[in-house]
């Protein structure tokens, strides 16, 4: 499901989002952490307060600190495992509570986002070390498990959920938002959508991932899981817009899940920014797509058939 004639809000947040990257400085290693972090952390636009009906609790699990949101009553045996975006270099649990705490208002589960280390501070494979340890915490025998992620948590979630066939078992569903799942930068829509994205332009890509990787190869699956098989990972819906540089991390993905039989859904959302999910208080595509969401991730935390 998918709108095809963008909302008004949304063609407005998009001039906005345009004549802010018009005025936005040529990028480098010394201004983009910097930049970055700011926008995420004090952006207006970006500020939410936990809804009336919610709790927050900090808490460190797996020795990652975060927090927990979850609505009166919800179950403490389903778990979603929400993984925030920003790079690896920027974003953190408050960046992001437009998203979840919106999926928390709609699901029976509780969900925990960690603020797992960042780079260049602390270098890949940091960020995907903490995710593993709040996985391994959380997943226990009788906890339901699912993960979800945006943009680099999203290569985030999916990494994870690569690297835990081997060990702890994959979470019961992936939920990814316009994730980023190729570091090696070799998507065709990274050029070809340079013009028609409203966030960002392609001097950001390379610069951070250089930031994370910091001399590692940027081809690691668990670094960039687009290289990483993909049998035997989980039920998995995919939400991106349709002029994103980042397109492609997302079709390809995809399509490669669907190859070896694993079912993937791949939403594309006419003109919608990169995780245009985050402002579910000014656009409705946002909520629509979150409820999507939620509801993908409910049915997969009900579903008995599932271990």
């Amino acid at each position: 499901m998918s709108r095809e004639r963008p909302s008004l809000r949304l063609r407005l947040a998009d001039l906005v989002m345009r004549a802010r990257l018009a005025v936005t400085p040529a990028l480098t290693e010394a201004t983009i952490v910097p930049l970055n972090r700011q926008l995420l952390e004090r952006s207006p636009f970006l500020r939410y307060r936990i809804p009336a009906g919610l709790t927050r609790r900090a808490d460190r699990v797996g020795g990652v600190e975060g927090e927990w949101i979850a609505r009166a009553g919800a179950r403490r045996d389903r778990v979603l495992l929400f993984l925030h975006g920003g790079g690896y270099f920027g974003g953190s649990p408050r960046s992001h509570r437009g998203i979840t705490t919106t999926l928390a208002q709609q699901l029976d589960a509780s969900v925990f986002v960690p603020g797992y280390r960042l780079a260049p501070e602390h270098p890949f494979p940091a960020a995907l070390d903490d995710a593993a340890a709040v996985f391994r915490a959380i997943a226990t025998a009788d906890t339901r498990v699912v993960v979800a992620g945006d943009s680099a948590g999203g290569g985030l979630a999916l990494a994870l959920a690569s690297m835990m066939r081997a060990h702890a078992g994959t979470p019961r569903a992936l939920y990814l938002l316009s994730p980023w799942t190729d570091l090696a930068l070799t998507g065709e829509s990274l050029r070809i959508n340079e013009r028609r994205d409203a966030l960002f332009r392609y001097d950001f890509f390379p610069l951070a991932a250089g930031l994370y990787l910091r001399g590692a190869d940027a081809r690691d699956p668990r670094a960039s899981p687009v290289f990483a098989p993909m049998a035997g990972l989980p039920p998995t819906l995919i939400q991106v817009g349709s002029g994103e540089m980042l397109f492609d991390d997302s079709a390809r993905v995809a399509a490669q899940l669907r190859e070896v039989g694993v079912s993937a859904q791949l939403d594309v959302w006419t003109d919608a920014p990169h995780v245009f999910q985050m402002v579910p208080h000014l656009l409705p595509e946002s909520r629509d797509a979150l409820a999507i969401g939620a509801r993908f991730l409910q049915q997969a935390l009900d579903d008995p058939t599932r271990s």
